[in-house]
């Protein structure tokens, strides 16, 4: 196979060292021949690889040979992906390719259709360990100095992953790993995003984790219902930070504050009952029969957003969540600016109102309730009160932070309810691409958000 050809899906490649290299050393056919008899499901992340249909005839568009492997542009009908691999299959963490990929990226410049860009020292080392964690992309640590993510649907860039930290890093916040590096590939469309480098945080735990074994432990009786609600404040205030500082003007977003108007709110509403006609149409079983019983309910909890004629926008992190907000002993850090894995590509870098954050924020946090009630069951009145307690502290934390930052404005309360309604149908989506165990949240959470 000749790649540099023109194809359906990419741009004939310019003479580079990327594409000299692979001239010389890539054996092109016997790929295509791989992809073929392994499937190119089998290829994908396990959470990615049964969450659509695969239609259309496999291309390699692309290849970037890196030592031990090589990583693969893979064209497969409409979509584009970025796949790393070596002589047995998919490449995993250990094999070297990432360490090579992070390598690449530290040799800043352009060849063919990759092209990277490098605003820190990437490690010469080749030491590499898997994130483990539910994800749809790639994530290693690479000698336990640098995180290497490969976005497997490759997004169009510009792209927040690399926009929002230069902005933070611009306006002074410094609560986020440092972004090191990125890489795209260009197809017919335009630049694709491919991966990124971001500083290793040393000591950080998994946000997931940490909160089921923090309420896991008040449950069992060993720690205080104040054990989770001081560090639901601590989160509160990160996030107000966070939002102050998206705010704030720079050369990356010398607008950052808009103002979203009637037809605005409008389609945020019709989006919302998109995803609750989504979620009711992929959840069958007890869990569908109680969703379609209370979408009455759902729907006049959208109603809501027509009470808003006007509201701020800025950019905001647009995936938060208790996963996103890692502990350590420095405090929290927030991270993974690229977005929500359902959100449409329109919405991606637009300006959207820092209620939305705020909402699945604080869905992530009953959420972790639900994960420990279905483990102790008997204990679930006592698990909602310690997960208002928590939404109080970190509602009160967030404001007290706006307001220090005099950006106060900037929180929308009227809108919190109707997003936060929103969030929940979105889990049920979720859960039926990504993760079908995740189901039992939602069917938890729910009720009780409509009570309320």
């Amino acid at each position: 196979m000749d790649t540099t050809r023109s194809s359906r899906r990419g741009r004939p490649a310019e003479a580079g060292p990327y594409t000299r290299r692979m001239a010389r050393t890539a054996d092109v056919a016997g790929l295509e021949a791989q992809i073929r008899t392994v499937g190119l499901r089998s290829l994908l992340p396990e959470q990615l690889a049964g969450s659509f249909p695969l239609d259309g005839s496999r291309v390699l568009l692309d290849l970037l040979p890196l030592a031990m492997g090589s990583l693969a542009i893979v064209g497969c009908g409409e979509r584009v992906f970025a796949i790393p691999l070596t002589g047995a299959g998919r490449s995993r963490a250990g094999d070297g390719v990432f360490a090579a990929l992070a390598r690449a990226i530290g040799e800043e410049g352009e060849g063919g259709r990759f092209s990277v860009s490098r605003l820190g020292e990437v490690p010469p080392g080749t030491r590499e360990r898997a994130i483990e964690a539910d994800q749809s992309n790639d994530s290693v640590v690479v000698d336990e100095a640098v995180v290497v993510k490969l976005s497997t649907l490759p997004s169009p860039a510009p792209h927040p992953a690399v926009d929002v930290p230069a902005h933070l890093a611009e306006v002074g916040f410094h609560e986020t790993p440092a972004l090191v590096g990125s890489m795209t590939w260009s197809g017919e469309d335009g630049p694709l995003l491919v991966a990124t480098v971001t500083a290793f945080l040393s000591g950080a735990r998994d946000g997931w984790e940490w909160h089921d074994e923090l309420l896991g432990s008040i449950a069992d009786g060993a720690r205080p219902p104040a054990a989770w609600t001081r560090p639901a404040a601590e989160l509160g205030a990160l996030v107000g930070r966070l939002h102050a500082a998206l705010g704030t003007a720079s050369s990356v977003f010398p607008t950052p504050r808009s103002l979203a108007k009637t037809g605005d709110v409008a389609s945020w509403r019709r989006r919302a009952e998109d995803t609750l006609d989504d979620a009711l149409a992929c959840t069958d079983g007890p869990e569908g029969e109680r969703l379609r019983d209370a979408s009455p309910d759902i729907r006049r909890a959208f109603a809501a957003f027509g009470a808003v004629t006007s509201t701020p926008l800025t950019p905001i992190h647009g995936d938060l969540h208790v996963g996103q907000l890692l502990p350590r002993r420095e405090g929290f850090a927030v991270i993974d600016f690229e977005g929500n894995p359902l959100q449409q590509a329109d919405e991606r870098g637009t300006l959207r109102p820092p209620a939305r954050d705020v909402a699945s924020t604080l869905r992530s946090l009953d959420h972790v309730g639900r994960i420990v009630q279905r483990r102790r069951p008997e204990r679930a009145g006592d698990i909602g009160s310690w997960i208002a307690d928590a939404r109080t502290a970190f509602l009160d934390g967030y404001t007290d932070a706006l307001e220090g930052c005099g950006s106060r404005d900037l929180f929308d309360e009227r809108l919190l309810r109707p997003f936060e309604v929103a969030q929940e149908c979105h889990e049920y989506v979720y859960a039926a691409r990504y993760l079908p165990r995740w189901r039992y949240v939602p069917d938890l959470a729910l009720p009780a958000l409509l009570e309320t």
